[in-house]
């Protein structure tokens, strides 16, 4: 639709146009049929080339990007133009002399010269590389948009990650054990310390890069999964089962998912929370049993869909997540 307002737009300036440089130079043609037929011919023939290219434009760029496939989008927009100019113009040639013999579509092929189809050629040319110069901008400016918004995602959810992990609760909640142990177990009690300071440091470390090994991810979550293990007992489970770590991850992810499943699940001796961490098929698969709490208390934002846009940004891969009866689970593509 859009494009055939255009096109009526083009047609009805082409028009005016001729229509007022027939007046001011040759006034005695108005009177007589032919002239302004051929005006609105010429009218009507680039309004049907600007749809045309318009929609092969748009055709072609729906399914093949300049970024993937460059030649077969340059070939394909070439071909489409040359079909769909050459198209109009033997359409517009069969009519161009109703008014003194009446259509015949088998003049243009009788009478074909390059000549006469080049010009039409040329504007149809100057049409497409509009149009595309057009899209390109247009899909310049969207993609710079987007990869701005990602980026302000990225910090965002590094911040609220931060803050996440130095907020009262936790704080309070680590220290606590931390005074239980103190006095029943002082080499756990070290130990925990030493975890404890492992997150932290891993946090602020990573809190300005946009990916992180694979292997340094492991390790911080095993250093958190120990602090949850330590602080929640036998209702806590979490076992870790990745062999190979080669390649990156978004920093912090697994430990968003296994707070996630903390936040949002019963986590008691009646009800013990089960969590697997392991690889599949170049994904991370983080997966918990689901005994959903009748209540979560306040967010604090940083969810699945701050970890899936952050994701947009890094890989071609997008989280999937996925949940039944009994197990919900999150795949994290592996960078």
């Amino acid at each position: 639709m859009k494009a055939l307002v255009e096109a009526l737009k083009v047609f009805g300036i082409i028009f005016l146009g001729s229509f007022l440089l027939i007046a001011a130079f040759n006034y005695d043609e108005l009177s007589q049929p032919g002239p302004l037929y051929r005006v609105a011919m010429g009218a009507v023939a680039s309004g049907l080339m600007w749809v045309g290219n318009s929609m092969s434009v748009i055709f072609v760029s729906q399914r093949y990007s300049w970024l993937d496939a460059p030649v077969k989008r340059f070939f394909l927009s070439l071909f489409a133009t040359l079909i769909i100019t050459f198209a109009i113009w033997y359409f517009i040639a069969s009519l161009w002399y109703v008014p003194e013999r009446g259509a015949d579509f088998t003049w243009p092929a009788r009478n074909f010269r390059w000549g006469y189809f080049l010009p039409s050629l040329f504007i149809a040319l100057f049409i497409s590389i509009f149009m595309h110069g057009r899209g390109f901008l247009l899909s310049w400016r969207d993609v710079t948009v987007e990869a701005e918004r990602l980026k302000k995602e990225q910090v965002e959810a590094r911040y609220e990650t931060l803050k996440n992990q130095v907020n009262p609760h936790f704080l309070f909640n680590s220290l606590n054990v931390l005074t239980t142990l103190v006095h029943k177990d002082a080499d756990q009690a070290e130990l925990f310390i030493r975890r404890l300071s492992a997150v932290y440091r891993y946090v602020l470390d990573s809190r300005d890069r946009e990916v992180v090994s694979l292997d340094e991810e492991l390790k911080a979550l095993e250093a958190f999964v120990f602090l949850m293990k330590t602080r929640f007992g036998d209702s806590f489970e979490a076992r870790i089962d990745v062999t190979d770590r080669q390649g990156r991850v978004a920093p912090l992810t697994l430990q968003m998912l296994v707070e996630n499943a903390l936040k949002h699940n019963e986590v008691s001796k009646s009800h013990p929370l089960s969590i697997e961490v392991f690889q599949q098929n170049g994904h991370v698969v983080v997966r918990n049993n689901i005994q959903t709490k009748t209540s979560v208390g306040e967010s604090s934002g940083v969810g699945l869909e701050n970890i899936r846009g952050r994701y947009q940004f890094l890989s071609d891969q997008p989280i999937e997540i996925s949940q039944n009866d009994d197990h919900f689970t999150v795949k994290v593509p592996i960078v």
